[in-house]
């Protein structure tokens, strides 16, 4: 026996399905800060990864490149 399948969602269809369901929040004017505060910090702290991690990158690029340099 089978069962059919629902068509599966797509994300902007999820989006759309859990703001028609979920209560909006509310936000005074210092939770609004604060969690701008906490967006900003934590995309710098991304931010600073991802130099890092690119810098790295090009470091040991340039090391590879060097050493098999004729």
């Amino acid at each position: 026996m089978h069962e059919k399948k629902a068509p599966a969602l797509t994300v902007p269809q999820v989006r759309l399905l859990l703001a028609a369901v979920l209560p909006r929040r509310t936000f005074d004017r210092d939770e609004a800060l604060a969690l701008l505060h906490y967006v900003q910090r934590r995309n710098a702290v991304a931010a600073a990864a991802h130099r890092k991690r690119q810098e790295a990158w090009i470091v040991d690029r340039e090391r590879i490149v060097t050493v098999h340099a004729p």
